[in-house]
């Protein structure tokens, strides 16, 4: 599968499909439709409304500009086994499709992106830098932050830090009076298997509280 990840994410690369595959006829009708042109998926990782302390994702679409799309916003809500909250199709033949999230901490703890299936590249880390140290190599040898790795290094999963700012809420980041200064960090993510999988903070108790979501991948005739 490392191969694999890899060729899929390189410039041109493909996944080559060794089976027959039958594709779904349509997209679920509850699930939001595979990006326009120059488009990104946000993801929201926050407290669900009306819990103290709950966990849960939340979701919009925004154009090349930067702007929501009308329509696709789903407020920060705990893990619905019965949704897809991202759907898209493979390419024509069944190439794998690159799509760009932004992932944003909207609450003030600690959080992480982990998605099935696939991995991913980080393009933007507007955040701040890791907690990942090296050793300098000296005697009782220090250590020194480094940032997050870039695009050439694919990640199965990546820490979306918190700040104290914030209050759980998508309204506390870009509502009217926004005071949340929660930066994204932006990935690609090549996707090239057919199925039903989800995306999650890969911290346990995070995750078994209900900030996981669902997503559908199809294929085509």
């Amino acid at each position: 599968m490392r191969g694999q990840a890899a060729l899929v994410h390189d410039l041109g690369g493909t996944y080559a499909v060794t089976r027959p595959v039958t594709p779904a006829a349509a997209p679920p009708a509850n699930c939001m439709v595979s990006l326009a042109s120059g488009h990104r998926r946000r993801i929201y990782y926050g407290v669900p409304a009306g819990t103290a302390d709950g966990f849960g994702l939340g979701y919009e679409e925004i154009d090349q500009n930067g702007v929501p799309v009308p329509g696709t916003f789903i407020d920060i809500k705990s893990f619905d086994p019965a949704n897809s909250i991202v759907c898209l199709q493979l390419g024509f033949g069944n190439k794998p499709v690159k799509e760009v999230w932004e992932l944003i901490n909207v609450s003030s703890e600690d959080h992480n992106f982990h998605i099935h299936q696939t991995k991913f590249r980080v393009l933007e880390d507007l955040s701040v830098q890791s907690t990942r140290r090296t050793f300098n190599g000296r005697a009782n040898a220090s250590m020194s932050l480094l940032p997050f790795p870039k695009a050439a290094v694919l990640h199965d999963n990546i820490p979306l830090p918190s700040d104290p700012s914030c209050d759980g809420s998508v309204a506390s980041w870009r509502g009217p009076a926004p005071t949340c200064l929660a930066k994204p960090v932006v990935v690609e993510i090549a996707f090239s298997q057919i199925g039903d999988f989800v995306y999650h903070c890969h911290i346990l108790e995070h995750e078994d509280g209900g900030m996981m979501a669902k997503m559908t991948v199809i294929g085509r005739p």
